[in-house]
């Protein structure tokens, strides 16, 4: 048996003898050496007591070079796997550089396997989707994996069974958070500046989504059956803003008091003084007049 590389030149040689001969090459030339990667072509000729016989050969290649994992992505991350019909599921995609075999398990932080997601499967090099529902295989069988960061591991092999791994990771949020507003002050009076507040749920001091102001009063809530709010697509696991009408407490009623009745009764009508008359008297008081 001959090994030939791309130019034409002999690496390894290899012979036996019997009825039936069986050779395997290593990958190594014939001075022990690991043989560059490329293709070879192994040629084998026999002869017997008749004569020589036809020769056999085949193109083999030679790769040790791992294979790529162009991408891989987890959306939506983080999600919520609490059976409320809002982002249950996280799904990793990933892109292989080649054809080969893979596969997905959920790992803790060292690497030890929670739950294998596929067994090894063939893939081509084109965009593979595998999805999880955040749960992990338990002592009574799958139980909800905790809250937290967890860990997708991609395994990809080539049909060299050259071995390439990548890991990616998702937060599992089954925890209602708290919105913020971007303007704790604002001026909703239609001249363009300040007339916008936006909520900010994941808390990253950006702004989500634009809610217009119509009022004074701005309360938080959950979307789910949340009327009035700034998404009604946004998951219930987030919050979004609501604007209401101002409304001023109640003043406190003046007390009311009956009026009193009054009555207009007629003028006694009192006898003629009696005292005694003096006639110089009246004369004082004429003169005084």
């Amino acid at each position: 048996m001959r090994v030939r590389d791309a130019a034409g030149e002999v690496v390894r040689v290899r012979s036996g003898a019997g009825k039936s001969v069986a050779i395997t090459w290593d990958g190594r030339g014939d001075d022990g050496a690991v043989l560059p990667d490329g293709q070879y072509e192994v040629r084998a000729d026999a002869t017997n007591a008749d004569g020589v016989a036809r020769a056999a050969s085949a193109v083999v290649r030679i790769d040790t070079t791992p294979p790529r994992i162009k991408s891989a992505s987890v959306v939506p991350d983080p999600f919520s796997p609490n059976d409320d019909g809002q982002d249950d599921r996280a799904t990793l995609t990933f892109v292989p550089g080649e054809a080969g075999t893979a596969r997905v398990s959920v790992v803790d932080a060292g690497g030890v396997v929670l739950r294998r997601l596929t067994g090894w499967a063939s893939v081509a090099a084109a965009a593979v989707k595998v999805g999880w529902d955040g749960r992990i295989q338990g002592g009574a069988g799958l139980t909800p994996a905790p809250e937290g960061v967890a860990h997708l591991l991609i395994e990809l092999r080539d049909r060299a069974g050259n071995p390439a791994r990548l890991t990616r990771s998702v937060r599992l949020d089954r925890t209602l958070a708290l919105a913020g507003v971007s303007r704790r002050t604002f001026s909703p009076n239609g001249d363009g500046v300040g007339d916008i507040a936006d909520d900010d749920t994941d808390g990253d001091g950006n702004a989500d989504n634009d809610v217009a102001i119509c009022g004074w009063t701005v309360m938080t809530g959950t979307s789910q059956g949340l009327e009035g709010t700034a998404n009604s697509a946004v998951p219930t696991i987030r919050t979004c803003v609501r604007i209401v009408p101002h409304q001023s407490p109640p003043e406190t009623p003046k007390p009311v008091y009956p009026q009193a009745q009054f009555q207009r009764l007629p003028r006694p009508c009192h006898p003629p003084e009696t005292r005694p008359f003096h006639p110089s008297a009246r004369r004082s008081k004429a003169k005084m007049r």
